[in-house]
């Protein structure tokens, strides 16, 4: 009964944030998303147990502008940290990676140097998930959603709850 009510709860909120796709732009509702995604994801234990989740961000200022409003604040008892990074930055730092679809050309080289480092990595592009990223973004009638490559998520020990799955537009498992 819990986990439907979360359901329900997350469902909802996601369902509000639609409805007012008029007044919010894209990069806004994506700023939220990434937000509310933290509460669904299980890090391994040396990333549960630390103070700070580091949202890093690569490729699109204006989403690094966007999410920023969120620095500082606290999800899961854990503070936001929301870091802007380059091409010639180390990743290590980040748990979640946004890579913007300005970084389309090296997208796949950023994602193979996330490796064996349980970074959720996140994007908007067409061959996001096929190139090993784990939480792609979809704009379809005007409403954004979300599709997710659990299969990669497990491979860097990244468990994404059933109930951000079951919201999911498409998992690949």
């Amino acid at each position: 009964m819990k986990i439907i009510l979360l359901f329900l709860i997350f469902y909802l909120s996601f369902n509000h944030l639609n409805v007012m796709a008029q007044e919010i732009s894209v990069n806004e509702f994506k700023a939220v998303f990434i937000f509310k995604f933290i509460k669904f994801i299980n890090w391994p234990d040396t990333i549960n147990n630390a103070d700070v989740i580091n949202v890093c961000i690569i490729g699109d200022d204006i989403l690094y502008e966007s999410i920023n409003i969120f620095d500082g604040r606290k999800t899961k008892e854990k503070k936001i940290s929301v870091l802007k990074k380059s091409n010639s930055s180390s990743f290590n730092a980040c748990n979640m990676l946004y890579i913007g679809s300005s970084k389309s050309k090296t997208q796949k080289d950023i994602i193979i140097r996330t490796k064996g480092e349980n970074i959720l990595t996140i994007g908007h592009s067409d061959n996001f998930l096929g190139n090993g990223g784990m939480i792609n973004f979809l704009v379809e009638k005007n409403r954004l959603n979300f599709e997710i490559n659990y299969k990669s998520a497990k491979k860097e020990n990244i468990r994404i709850r059933s109930t951000l799955l079951m919201l999911a537009k498409r998992v690949i498992d």
